[in-house]
């Protein structure tokens, strides 16, 4: 995990080589003081004055260098760690928007945001302070082990056989602290998933009176991330209390090596017992820092896991074009959400350029499900989808979904201006382009630069719907595909909007949902399905006269 973290730092390796050079100059200084005060203390009992002042300002200046070398090696460090978890962030970004749309069905967006947001940042904790930091406590322990061996090989090895127990109490520690710190994760992540419902759903939670209810199960969800938080805690405390005893041991250790190998000359004794002083604040910031750095290994497992999960896109030979669809056509395609519970059941209908196809029907009959299919996405199970006699997923996604304008039942609005909104944050069109769809649709009360709070708060349902079909009007895509768009309109308005729709829809191609007449009446060719069937096709006004089902649902749905 650690060396896919380091593949983040590509193109900075020679900075990250230089941090680490300046981290084992800081460290080889460190080790020099101790020698340098065994030779001082010497040189004081001997009572050389000059020796001793000249000695004292050497280590002085030692002292200077070290704080010099370690603050601009926490500076490198951490510059070239906020660019790794700078690319880290944007890579999972990335991956996120290009995963299919049914992974987002199955997930929970709090769970999301919580990989992307709270992971990320106990990755950047653990990266940039606690890595840096047990680099250097690593490397400082590993040279005052060799120095000890230099100054008394006997005396060192007798001390380093207590570290196999601090080996194992180590091992333990990291896998139990990484179980237990992965459900931390998850909790939370189930925890951020509640918090953001429960906000999104304020007033249907207040309008049935659910605060208890929902008040117990955040408190449920509260006391798990409690309860994880302080099993973690309690894991730090044996470990820091085993440590503690290693360290004591160490200390019974050292003396009976001195008493049974070791010499008593002032010198020595001194180097050897300030290298031994010297070794457990390495010690003391690994157990302080390791269990930061479990935490971050437990948010990489599951930023990895979200990195792993694949995008299942066909690899196309060439980039196939997509200048003029002259006909989108449907050949016994079948689908389904879940495996053999088929939503479409062998559909088959052609959409020639110029046309508008309207599809009605009961609500789970499929009619949105074709709109999925055509902008990949989803794919069909069985037949193919045809654009221009190529099969759809042929063509690139990017060039294919430029294609089509789509306007949904429940319109989508983002945090901006009307006219960003308008756009898509894409490069400005005149603002004559943007004043004219607003006024097609019937919306030129609007102010182009008028702000639209998050998710259109603020707006009724029915103004979101008129912004919603003036953007699919400032994009001019070949094919305009309608899902209810006048289904939370008023009648008046509906008329502004349907006399709008008719010059639209008369020079593009158009696939319309929907339930009411007028924009049935639009339509060149209705397709009525039921059970994921077309049961009946045919202009209006034949299938009225043909008294079959199309005439009944009409008579049901609109008189």
């Amino acid at each position: 995990m650690i060396l896919r973290l380091i593949s983040y730092l590509r193109g900075y390796y020679l900075l990250a080589l230089l941090a680490l050079l300046i981290l084992l100059s800081a460290t080889l200084i460190e080790l020099l003081i101790p020698i340098r005060l065994g030779e001082l203390m010497e040189r004081i009992l001997e009572g050389n004055a000059a020796f001793v002042l000249q000695t004292g300002a050497f280590i002085g200046s030692l002292v200077v260098a070290i704080w010099l070398l370690q603050g601009a090696n926490v500076l490198l460090m951490s510059w070239i760690g906020q660019k790794a978890i700078f690319r880290l962030r944007t890579s999972l970004f990335n991956h996120l928007s290009r995963l299919p749309i049914r992974y987002f069905d199955q997930q929970r967006v709090g769970n999301l945001l919580s990989r992307l947001i709270g992971d990320i940042d106990r990755l950047q904790e653990g990266f940039s302070e606690s890595f840096i930091s047990m680099t250097g406590s690593i490397l400082l322990l590993i040279g005052i082990a060799f120095a000890m061996f230099i100054v008394n090989w006997k005396v060192a090895l007798l001390i380093f056989c207590a570290f196999p127990f601090l080996g194992a109490l180590t091992w333990r520690f990291g896998y139990r602290q990484r179980i237990v710190f992965t459900a931390v994760r998850q909790t939370l992540g189930a925890m951020t998933t509640f918090i953001q419902e429960h906000l999104t759903g304020a007033r249907v939670i207040r309008s049935f009176s659910l605060e208890k209810q929902e008040g117990a199960e955040f408190i449920r969800l509260n006391e798990e991330f409690c309860y994880h938080n302080v099993e973690t805690i309690r894991n730090f405390a044996f470990f820091s209390a085993g440590v503690e005893w290693v360290q004591g041991f160490v200390l019974i250790l050292t003396f009976i090596g001195l008493f049974l190998f070791g010499t008593f000359e002032a010198g020595t004794f001194f180097t050897f017992n300030l290298y031994l002083l010297t070794l457990f604040r390495p010690l003391r910031d690994l157990v302080e820092r390791y269990n930061v750095l479990q935490e971050a290994f437990a948010a990489a497992t599951r930023v990895f896991a979200l990195l792993d999960e694949k995008v299942k896109h066909r690899v196309l030979p060439t980039a196939l074009g997509l200048e003029e669809i002259e006909e989108i056509r449907f050949e016994d395609v079948h689908f389904a959400y879940r495996q053999e519970q088929w939503i479409l059941k062998g559909i088959s209908f052609a959409i020639p350029k110029g046309k508008t196809v309207a599809l009605v029907g009961e609500t789970g009959a499929g009619k949105s499900t074709i709109i999925n299919l055509l902008l990949r996405f989803y794919d069909v199970q069985k037949g193919a989808i045809l654009i221009n006699g190529r099969d759809i997923r042929d063509y690139p996604l990017e060039t294919l979904r430029r294609c089509f304008s789509t306007v949904l039942q429940d319109p989508v609005l983002f945090s901006g201006t009307i006219a960003q909104n308008l756009s898509l944050y894409s490069q400005l069109p005149g603002r004559e382009v943007l004043l004219n769809a607003l006024e097609k649709v019937g919306a030129e009360n609007f102010a182009l630069d008028q702000l639209i709070k998050e998710g259109g708060k603020g707006l009724s349902v029915g103004e979101k719907q008129l912004i919603s079909l003036a953007r699919a009007i400032v994009c001019q895509s070949q094919v305009l595909m309608l899902d209810e768009a006048t289904a939370h309109i008023d009648a008046v308005t509906e008329q502004k909007i349907q006399r709008a729709i008719g010059k639209i829809l008369s020079s593009r191609t158009a696939l319309v949902i929907a339930h009411r007449l007028s924009t049935i009446h639009l339509a060149d060719e209705i397709l009525l399905m039921h059970h994921g069937k077309i049961i009946e096709q045919g202009p209006h006004e034949a299938l009225l006269a043909a008294k079959g089902a199309y005439e009944k649902f009409y008579r049901w749905q609109f008189i």
